[in-house]
């Protein structure tokens, strides 16, 4: 059972405290207001990219700073300030995409940089978006500062492109995953839990300070690192093996919950 105090509260947004109809419900805003109020800090911890993520600190009464991109990019909207910012190798990523149309075939690629994204036609039409930076070939998207390669076969399910991406990579990209039904790569080391590391670092919060949430593979090391890792009832199974807690579903308020307790 958390104990607590905690000063810091880091989150993942879908599947978490963001259900299918893109907002999170009333009692998790009021539950995250009154862990600010109390003192406690509201942090995002996202896979998105910042541009798909500027809207909701102030609709989930969260801080400013958002880790982004599974940490490839910590973000403070009040600067509009890259505060934490890790790219791949070009060259590596570049082989990467080589290897996985080899050894897979038919794989299709987006490609996220700073506040800008591209993809590939076929991923575009499965995720249904239109991408303002369209490429025939990822190949040919801007190369320099890239921290997110995104890998996607429209007749393979996550859960078997994933360990299978793995393999063919082979740790030169960390690879994770999590709702959509695409394999995302980042520089090796970054992830949720390296990004709020460094965070915390620089505002003096311990780990034993920290309680995250999270429900998917991209949320596992920051469930592991912080004091007080909470699945939802939703995660996967292997993400609710990691964690000290499983609380209720998404839909179910599963975080308000526990915050609710912590404060009560």
């Amino acid at each position: 059972m958390a104990k607590g105090p905690f000063r810091l509260i880091a989150s993942d947004l879908d599947g978490t405290i963001i259900g299918p109809t893109g907002e999170a419900s009333p009692r998790t805003r009021r539950a995250l207001a009154a862990a600010r109020e109390a003192g406690t800090e509201v942090m995002i911890a996202t896979g998105r990219p910042p541009q798909f993520a500027l809207h909701l600190p102030d609709h989930l009464n969260a801080g400013s700073t958002m880790v982004c991109s599974n940490g490839a990019i910590t973000y403070d909207l009040e600067s509009n300030t890259f505060v934490d910012r890790f790219t791949m190798d070009t060259g590596v990523w570049h082989r990467v995409v080589a290897d996985l149309r080899s050894a897979i075939g038919n794989v299709s690629f987006g490609l996220e940089w700073g506040c800008d994204h591209t993809s590939e036609a076929t991923f575009a039409a499965v995720l249904g978006r239109n991408d303002r930076i369209p490429v025939p070939d990822i190949l040919q998207a801007p190369a320099e500062g890239a921290h997110k390669l995104l890998a996607l076969h429209p007749d393979i399910p996550i859960g078997e492109l994933g360990p299978r991406v793995r393999e063919v990579i082979d740790g030169r990209l960390d690879i994770t995953w999590s709702t959509l039904p695409f394999v995302e790569a980042n520089a090796p080391g970054v992830s949720k839990a390296a990004a709020l590391q460094r965070y915390c670092a620089t505002r003096g919060i311990d780990p034993s300070e920290v309680i995250a949430f999270g429900d998917m593979p991209n949320d596992e090391e920051m469930l592991s690192w912080a004091g007080w890792g909470v699945a939802m009832g939703n995660a996967l199974p292997r993400t609710k093996a990691v964690a000290d807690e499983v609380t209720a579903t998404c839909a179910d308020d599963g975080v308000a919950i526990v915050i609710e307790r912590l404060l009560g």
